[in-house]
């Protein structure tokens, strides 16, 4: 090897062979190999801040999705304690010879769509410092949910202001049921949209309760022979269900009735409560009239004349402005004659004496609760229904309502 070149003592020179020289050595593969180096250390780093950016992001999705699922099950136990502090007023109000009325104005509905969290906790506890409510009231417990992430809402509604479809399963209710289920396929926008699929009113109707009744005898005008014939045919083949049906979905499983219809109709029918075909009352199968859509009530009284109608519609929309309801239990047929001109009928038929559809009061309520913290949403729709002493005896319990349908989404 060539020795480099000095000058006082400082090499001039690499004293390297020449270049071409079989010993001269590549130049840059030092570089280059560095440069590689670097880049591989940059890329593995970089993955590795991403999948830790990923992974906490994940975690704390998780996370707030569990605390979404919290703060909605929150919102749902608020709002079984409402509908049981009104159910406990209603049970003082009979024992002062007053009648139980549930409506618009009553205490489960008084928060219906209010976000509620740390900015309402403030809105609450001013407004018990303005009502004098210090005593009532815990400043600790506020201060601590004040600490609290994201918000609920929650919305209570009545599900007896509709028609019950497992009452048509019932001897002693389905002509009624059967005569609502009719009435609401026969107002005019509903029936052109069944006249469109080539029903009628009462051929929807008679499948519906083909589909649920416990007999096996086919509805002569449901336009079938045989209950069960026009589900032989569908992959794979079911038979009419003859018993009470589990959900709302399960008219899907009707012949002619498509996503179209339940869309119309759901918001207007029920399945709940379930009630042992021994143990049904005679006011389990009537609607609310304080809470039953106007829509629905209209349906049911396309006899009474235009006039009528108009004049009860607009008295059933100052009523619910001011909170107020429409009639108590012992008022409903004067009420009817009064606003829809609706006489008594004969009271050997049922499906005629339509005063005696309608009560006053609910036991059955739908919850939904919808928590949200930091955009992560967790929804819960529960169906309860309260229990008063005897009911706590029949189902063994010491809990004063009854969850009938929970799910969460």
């Amino acid at each position: 090897m060539k020795l480099p070149k000095t000058y006082f003592g400082f090499p001039i020179e690499d004293g390297s062979a020449p270049e071409g020289s079989p010993e001269a050595p590549r130049k840059g593969m030092a570089l280059l190999l560095a440069l590689t180096v670097i880049v591989i250390i940059m890329g593995f780093a970089a993955e590795m801040i991403i999948s830790s950016s990923v992974a906490v992001e994940l975690a704390t999705g998780v996370r707030d999705r569990i605390k979404a699922e919290y703060m909605a099950k929150s919102g749902v136990n608020l709002a079984v304690f409402m509908t049981q502090i009104d159910f406990g007023i209603d049970l003082k109000m009979t024992e002062a010879k007053q009648e139980m009325a549930d409506g618009p104005g009553d205490i489960w509905g008084m928060m219906n769509g209010m976000p509620i969290g740390a900015s309402t906790v403030e809105m609450v506890s001013q407004a018990a410092e303005s009502f004098d409510l210090g005593k009532m009231t815990d400043s600790k417990v506020i201060d601590q949910l004040k600490l609290f992430e994201g918000s609920f809402q929650i919305t209570v509604s009545d599900e007896e202001s509709k028609i019950n479809l497992n009452y048509l399963q019932n001897s002693r209710r389905s002509e009624v049921a059967f005569a609502m289920l009719t009435g609401l396929f026969s107002c005019p926008a509903e029936k052109a949209l069944l006249d469109s699929k080539r029903l009628s009113p009462r051929l929807m109707a008679a499948r519906i309760l083909d589909f649920i009744d416990s007999d096996n005898t086919a509805t002569e005008e449901s336009g079938f022979s045989d209950e069960s014939a026009p589900y032989s045919n569908q992959k794979p083949p079911y038979k009419a269900r003859n018993f009470p049906l589990d959900s709302i979905e399960d008219l899907k499983l009707i012949e002619g009735w498509d996503d179209e219809l339940h869309t119309v109709f759901a918001p207007y029918v029920t399945v709940y409560p379930f009630s042992p075909l021994q143990q049904v009352k005679s006011t389990d199968s009537k609607l609310n009239i304080n809470t039953a859509p106007r829509g629905l009530i209209a349906c049911l009284f396309q006899d009474v004349n235009p006039e009528c109608r108009d004049k009860f519609a607009v008295d059933q929309k100052k009523k619910i402005s001011e909170n107020q309801n429409l009639a108590g239990s012992k008022e409903i047929g004067e009420y009817l004659k009064k606003t829809l001109c609706y006489g008594s009928r004969d009271g050997s038929n049922p499906t005629e004496v339509k005063e005696q559809w309608f009560k006053a009061n609910s036991l059955t309520f739908r919850i939904i609760a919808e928590g949200e913290v930091n955009q992560q949403k967790q929804k819960i729709e529960v169906v309860i229904k309260r229990l008063d002493s005897k009911g706590m005896k029949e189902r063994q319990t010491d809990r004063s309502w009854d969850i009938l349908y929970w799910k969460m989404t």
